[in-house]
């Protein structure tokens, strides 16, 4: 949780290596639990202390490259993002939780994302074997997500 929160990097290293020490099955509940609550307490910091916290945990660099257009970004795109490996999803997160999405819309991406990001333990345990694991893994959570996401989106939509 601390490596998600506090220190936003590209943490698939700290996944596969979570695997690694613990085995696939357990190295998959500890990422999915200590991903899960970093990316809810990134969203609860930012709500709070608003974008002075965030401009002191992004770098102004990656803050001013990716602030307009994730001010746009919806749910699916943040699914995406999350799913997708190596990308800078803990910094989109804060930059995201900043804007103008509430905090409900964010339950099901980052669920899905934490469980997609989770499967990178099978490869510290398995190597080879779990990369495909992990790959197939992240696919059909994509699909899942999407139709998910996309579900919520359109009811959101749809009672406006």
């Amino acid at each position: 949780m601390i490596y998600v929160t506090l220190t936003p990097l590209f943490n698939t290293f700290i996944l596969i290596a979570s695997g690694y020490i613990f085995g696939g099955n357990l190295g998959f509940i500890i990422n999915f639990l200590a991903t899960t609550l970093g990316l809810f307490l990134i969203i609860l910091l930012v709500k709070r202390y608003g974008r002075p916290l965030l401009k002191r945990v992004v770098s102004p660099r990656f803050y001013n490259r990716f602030d307009q257009i994730t001010q746009k970004v919806g749910p699916i795109t943040l699914l995406v993002v999350y799913v997708l490996p190596f990308t800078p999803d803990d910094e989109l997160t804060y930059i995201v939780a900043a804007g103008p999405i509430g905090i409900k819309r964010f339950i099901i991406p980052i669920l899905i994302g934490s469980l997609a990001k989770a499967a990178y333990s099978y490869i510290g345990d398995l190597g080879a074997e779990g990369i495909i694991f992990a790959f197939y893994a992240r696919l059909i959570l994509l699909l899942i997500g999407l139709v998910l996401v996309g579900a919520q989106e359109y009811l959101i939509k749809r009672s406006r």
